[in-house]
């Protein structure tokens, strides 16, 4: 991978007011929270409004620049990042760099994707991009160091400013660094340099920032900004992020109807097996909810399907293509994705599918051996707040 530091845009003020989750994890009702917090909040950056909404994104973005409410940084850096947040009773802590990576073609083994992506929110992201030139919100990505290539986050901040500091709703506390030390930086770099990136969040941000690095060389852009994406860099050898998964409420169908129908390729339990069996699905309805297990006949038609082993293993494979491809195929059916920190209502005709968090090292498989899983596979806690650090993409880097 190829690392480089770069002069962000970054707000003057406290940032607890003006940050935000990425533009995908906000519901209308946290918009107008956000919105309601700070006038400069950056999800009206991330998430405009209006007829022209992108056109009103560029125009904030360049009042707010010119007004003073955010700032370009003089000094070119690395900007380290650590959040210390509670999860299942547990207070752990997360950390890694914001920095800029050279773009590079999935087929290049550089940089990787693990799930596939929706057109939809690329169009989007795109119109947004061309409309402001900037990245607002980073990418995750994700590396295993070896013990004898490590980034020391600590000596890191050590020798970092702290930017600021602060709290956020959530109780999550959030540190926040600039790195100017051209030594240092350079030691970063250069152990960075063999480690490829998996994708965590951000494909629909990636994929966006290729289709605009094409854009810009077919308009023959002069500046190299367009080559480089905004990234938040996590070493997974730490342990340091939470990986959960993503759970699917499917509308058009009753508990009652399903689960005879899943009898043909799933063992049937009480609720309680789930946590105990790491290979089960929890199924639930309005009136209750059942676990189930994949019997070898659920394999077979893994198998039928073309379906590999290493893809076998992944729980959303299991459970899109057996019961929402397969199972109800001749139903008319709506699905909906949300992170298992959310809570979810479910009316008389639908039914909730929780799985368990996918293992990272079955994403370095699917990955090691190019496949991609189902859209919605993973959710990566917590997430990396948007309204950091601004990347401006008409600069030379």
């Amino acid at each position: 991978m190829i690392v480089k530091p770069f002069r962000a845009i970054r707000y003057s003020k406290n940032l607890k007011d003006l940050v935000a989750p990425p533009y995908d994890a906000i519901n209308s009702d946290l918009k107008s929270q956000l919105k309601s917090k700070n006038p400069y909040n950056v999800v009206r950056l991330i998430l405009p409004e209006g007829e022209n909404r992108y056109e009103n994104a560029s125009t904030l973005f360049h009042e707010w620049l010119e007004k003073g409410i955010l700032i370009h940084d003089e000094k070119r850096s690395i900007y380290p990042y650590q959040s210390f947040y509670k999860i299942n009773g547990t207070v752990r802590s997360m950390r890694g760099i914001l920095a800029l990576f050279k773009l590079s073609e999935f087929k290049k083994g550089v940089i990787m994707p693990h799930e596939k992506t929706f057109s939809a929110p690329k169009a989007d992201r795109l119109n947004l991009m061309k409309a402001c030139g900037a990245n607002f919100s980073p990418v995750l990505g994700l590396y295993k160091s070896s013990s004898t290539a490590k980034v020391d986050f600590d000596y890191i901040a050590k020798n970092s400013v702290l930017l600021d500091e602060f709290e956020s709703d959530d109780k999550t506390e959030h540190r926040f660094y600039g790195l100017q030390n051209s030594v240092i930086i350079e030691r970063i770099i250069d152990i960075l340099r063999n480690y490829p990136i998996i994708i965590g969040d951000g494909h629909h941000r990636y994929e966006t920032a290729l289709n605009y690095k094409m854009l810009m060389e077919e308009q023959g852009a002069i500046s190299d900004g367009h080559n480089w994406i905004l990234m938040f860099l996590v070493d997974m050898a730490d342990e340091n992020i939470s990986l959960l998964s993503i759970n699917r409420k499917i509308k058009g169908v009753n508990l009652e109807e399903l689960i005879p129908s899943m009898k043909r390729f799933f063992d049937i339990y009480p609720p309680e097996n789930f946590a105990d069996d790491p290979e089960a699905i929890l199924i639930s309805g309005k009136k209750g909810s059942y676990s189930a297990t994949a019997k070898p006949e659920a394999m077979q038609l893994l198998d039928n399907m073309g379906i590999s082993e290493v893809e076998k293993k992944v729980p959303t494979v299991v459970a899109d293509k057996i019961i929402a491809e397969f199972l109800l195929k001749d139903k008319d059916t709506k699905i909906r994705y949300y992170g298992d920190d959310k809570k979810v209502m479910l009316e008389d005709n639908s039914v909730l599918i929780k799985l368990h968090p996918v293992k990272y090292e079955v994403i370095e498989d699917m990955v090691n051996n190019n496949y991609t899983m189902p859209q919605k596979s993973t959710f990566f806690y917590p997430k990396i707040p948007t309204g950091l650090v601004i990347n401006k993409l008409d600069q030379d880097v």
